[in-house]
C-alpha cells in the first residue's frame, strides 16, 4: 500500500479487532532493494517467533524487484506491505519506517511494535515477544541499545549516535500520540535518523540525572552499544558479518539471496545512485 493508506484491524488478516484479543506485538521491517532478504527475514521471524504480524515498510524498491516485494503480501499470511510512492533515501526512508510502525501499530490494535532493519537477523527463540513484554513491564516508551559508531575504522574515535536504530521496540500508545506522529512524519533530514529520534526521546520520554535530562529507555542488550563490535545475542548483522553468513542462513531456509547483496554501507552499495534523504 502507498503512504496515504492506514490499515484498520479488520483489514489485516489475523489481526482481531478487539483490544483483548489483539496480538501483543508486531514487527515493522525496513525494506529497500532486496526482496529475497526480506523474505529471509519473514521466514526467520516465523521460525523464531511464530505468527507475529509483520509490516514490510518499503522505500519504493526499484522495478522489477518492487513486484517481488509486493508479492510477499500474498505469499505469507499476516504480512502486509506499505510502500513509499517514491524513494526517500537513507535517513528519510528510515524515519518513514518509524512513522509507519506507529500508525500501523495503533490501527492494528498492537501494544508494541518492533522496528527492525532488513540486515539485522535475530536468531533467538521468541525474542520479539520477550522484549515486548519487558518493555511493557518497564513502563518506558522505547527499548533499544545506545550507539557508538566508528564506521568500522577502529583506529578512529567513535561518534555517539544515541540509538541503534536497527532494532527499536516502541510502546504504541506513547508513539502514536498526535504530537509524536507529527515529529515522525517523513521528511528530508540530511543527517542521521538516530539524532532526530534521540531528540524526540529527549523532548518527550526522559528522566533526570541531577540537572541533566536523559532519554528514558530500556536497554536492548542483545546488541552491543558499539555498532561494529560483536553482539552478545545470536544475530547476523552487516557491520560484524560478511555476505556469506547471510547466504548460508538464507539457504537453510530455502532462499537464494540476490547476487548483488552486500554488507557494505548504503553509499558503497548504491554508488552514484545513493540518496541521503
Amino acid at each position: 500500500m502507498a503512504d496515504e493508506r492506514v490499515y484498520s484491524a479488520e483489514e489485516a488478516e489475523g489481526h482481531p479487532s478487539s483490544e483483548e484479543a489483539a496480538p501483543l506485538v508486531g514487527v515493522c521491517l525496513g525494506s529497500y532493494g532486496y526482496p529475497r532478504l526480506i523474505e529471509t527475514q519473514i521466514r526467520t521471524l516465523r521460525q523464531t517467533c511464530g505468527a507475529v504480524p509483520i509490516l514490510v515498510a518499503d522505500d519504493r524498491t526499484a522495478d522489477p524487484r518492487f513486484e517481488e516485494i509486493l508479492a510477499l503480501e500474498q505469499k505469507y499470511p499476516g504480512v502486509e506491505v506499505w510502500y513509499n510512492e517514491s524513494r526517500q533515501g537513507h535517513y528519510a526512508g528510515d524515519l518513514s519506517v518509524f512513522w509507519k510502525a506507529a500508525h500501523w501499530g495503533a490501527s492494528s490494535g498492537l501494544r508494541v511494535v518492533c522496528k527492525l532493519s532488513q540486515r539485522l537477523l535475530v536468531l533467538e527463540e521468541a525474542w520479539v515477544q520477550a522484549w515486548a513484554a519487558k518493555l511493557l513491564k518497564s513502563r518506558k516508551a522505547a527499548c533499544y541499545q545506545w550507539c557508538w559508531d566508528n564506521g568500522g575504522k577502529f583506529d578512529t574515535e567513535s561518534v555517539e549516535l544515541f540509538m541503534r536504530s536497527e532494532c527499536v521496540f516502541l510502546d504504541v500508545t506513547r508513539w502514536s500520540q498526535p504530537t509524536i506522529l507529527r515529529e515522525l512524519e517523513p521528511r528530508t533530514l540530511g543527517s542521521a535518523t538516530e539524532s532526530h529520534l534521540n531528540a524526540i526521546m529527549d523532548r518527550h520520554f526522559f528522566r533526570h540525572e541531577g540537572p541533566a535530562r536523559k532519554p528514558d529507555y530500556l536497554p536492548f542488550d542483545l546488541l552491543n552499544a558499539h555498532r561494529y563490535k560483536p553482539n552478545p545475542g545470536k544475530v547476523i548483522w552487516h557491520c560484524t558479518h560478511v555476505p556469506d553468513h547471510y547466504r548460508r542462513h538464507a539457504r537453510s531456509l530455502g532462499i537464494t539471496l540476490e547476487g548483488d547483496f552486500g554488507t557494505s554501507g548504503w553509499p558503497q552499495l548504491e554508488g552514484a545512485g545513493y540518496k541521503v534523504g
